[in-house]
């Protein structure tokens, strides 16, 4: 499993993408002007790594790493939870935000008793989850129509209707926390061994 990530930096006063990759025991680091797929296939990030690789949802991970797992990253998730329910007042957001904690919670526990995580609990877990979106849905639906209706096109969906889109789309890979439980320290990845050179 690796974590992959990107943030912005300036390079002689002009954006560029910090591309960040790592596992355990390595950490991988290249500059380049563009942030998704075409940066990606000029520094040979991850090429036909068949792995699991844990993201904040850019579309670019999903295109270029058809090969890989992903997971999605729950503090990425978390954030933006708790930002639609600081401007947004949604009850949804602040339910899912405490679902993903517990869920946290109980996988940590189960890490630490070297066990998985019980079949049935996995699926009180999902049970939860769809109920939540299908209390959001309701909420971020009266957003998006309180929006002002624009001249051409048709109305842009909210930022919580866009977030719970990406809950609705990535379940399992949100969710996966549950069941891809960490393994054995001593089976660290070397990075250098990922990437193009």
């Amino acid at each position: 499993m690796v974590h992959a990530d990107e943030t912005g930096c300036r390079v002689d006063s002009k954006l560029n993408w910090v591309h960040v990759c790592s596992d355990r025991g390595y950490t991988y680091l290249r500059v380049h002007g563009k942030r998704g797929e075409e940066a990606f296939k000029a520094i040979g990030f991850l090429p036909k790594y068949e792995g699991t690789v844990v993201h904040d949802c850019m579309k670019s991970y999903f295109k270029a790493l058809r090969a890989a797992r992903h997971a999605l990253c729950n503090a990425h998730l978390l954030r933006e939870c708790l930002g639609i329910v600081k401007h947004g007042g949604h009850r949804w957001a602040e339910r899912m935000a405490e679902l993903l904690r517990e869920g946290w919670k109980t996988a940590l526990a189960a890490r630490e008793k070297e066990e998985n995580v019980e079949p049935e609990v996995i699926q009180a877990f999902k049970d939860r989850y769809d109920a939540i979106l299908r209390e959001g849905e309701q909420e971020w639906a009266l957003e998006e129509e309180s929006a002002p209706i624009p001249t051409r096109g048709k109305r842009k969906k909210g930022t919580a209707g866009s977030l719970g889109e990406r809950f609705t789309l990535h379940k399992e890979a949100i969710l996966s926390f549950l069941w891809r439980l960490a393994r054995a320290a001593s089976k660290v990845l070397r990075i250098s061994n990922i990437f193009t050179k």
